[in-house]
């Protein structure tokens, strides 16, 4: 299929991502005319005509023989596509409404009363988990049965991935004892579960009235104590307009213990800059340059100071690796923090 792509069509494989292929105008080779995103033998072609569009597929079809054509795209991967152009100027919605039936059948299945509970407080606050319990990785929870969770994990983070990533961080937490997994966290699990049901009117939001495509992104962490020590969380998310749902995000426990709030906010900053480093090169790779520093918004003043300012402090001589990575992405002008 590479071939075929390349040295046929003339394709322009991504070097920021291997699925992704572009073909620019012979003229100009500027002009972007066609996207192909490849996975194994699927293609989602998109082009600016339709000329364009079926050009390539009338290609693929002397090349392949028989080709299954789907038109529009509407589904792809248990991923629903709604297109609201004519309403707001080019936006689409990402939902994955099927797995949502699936799996609300099986909670039915399993726990018939589920339709029974009230999950709307949770659900009008916006909470994807209610933590009234304190959720200690480390804790020991001894004589209570331990169940194995990876299967309903699995399609949470699946849904968190794709189209939520509202659950993202409690499917991390989730995952780390989904294996063997206490009843508490079996009943979380549900309630994550529950708290999707409730809130299906809620689908990803890509594109909208703000046309211009400028990269931004938040980075944020959680330096907690546990029975063993700390668990620090980082996160970050990146988006593509004022308007517009995350493009990109992220949410996983920090590998190493962090020995304060700063440490772990620095780490989170550092993984989010990172994937503000791979997207503005796919970006440019489409022609889409970002000309001006992509802003990262922290919450920390400690940090800030930290990532902005030359030399070392006695507290910090131990991150100076991550702070100088940042330091040079700020210097190159590849982020700016705010």
């Amino acid at each position: 299929m590479n071939k075929f792509l390349v040295e046929e069509l003339k394709f322009i494989r991504c070097v920021h991502d291997a699925c992704v292929y572009l073909l620019y105008d012979d003229a100009t080779k500027t002009e972007l005319q066609a996207v192909i995103a490849l996975y194994v033998d699927d293609l989602q072609i998109g082009g600016n005509s339709l000329e364009i569009v079926n050009l390539i597929k009338s290609k693929a079809k002397e090349k392949f023989g028989t080709i299954t054509d789907f038109g529009t795209l509407t589904n792809y991967l248990g991923i629903e596509i709604i297109d609201i152009g004519s309403e707001q100027d080019g936006a689409i919605l990402i939902s994955q409404d099927q797995m949502l039936d699936s799996m609300g059948k099986e909670l039915l299945e399993e726990r018939p009363d589920a339709k029974k509970l009230n999950t709307k407080a949770n659900a009008k606050k916006r909470v994807p988990m209610a933590f009234k319990r304190s959720f200690d990785p480390d804790k020991e929870e001894p004589d209570v049965e331990l169940v194995p969770i990876l299967d309903v994990v699995g399609k949470l983070n699946y849904i968190a991935n794709k189209s939520r990533p509202d659950i993202k961080f409690h499917c991390s937490t989730l995952g780390s004892k989904a294996a063997a997994a206490p009843p508490s966290y079996v009943q979380a699990a549900k309630e994550v579960e529950l708290y999707l049901q409730e809130t299906r009117d809620m689908k990803l939001r890509l594109g909208g009235s703000d046309r211009t495509v400028r990269l931004f992104g938040y980075a944020d962490a959680s330096h907690r104590k546990t029975s063993k020590g700390a668990t620090n969380i980082a996160g970050y998310c990146l988006f593509l307009g004022k308007d517009s749902g995350a493009v990109s995000s992220q949410s996983t426990k920090i590998k190493v213990t962090c020995s304060s709030s700063t440490e772990a906010e620095i780490r989170a900053l550092w993984e989010c800059t990172k994937e503000v480093i791979w997207a503005r090169g796919l970006l440019q790779e489409m022609g889409l340059t970002q000309v001006d520093p992509t802003i990262i918004f922290q919450d920390n003043q400690s940090t800030i100071r930290l990532c902005t300012k030359e030399g070392s402090e006695t507290l910090s001589k131990h991150v100076m690796p991550l702070l100088a990575c940042i330091r040079e992405a700020i210097n190159r002008k590849v982020i700016a923090l705010e």
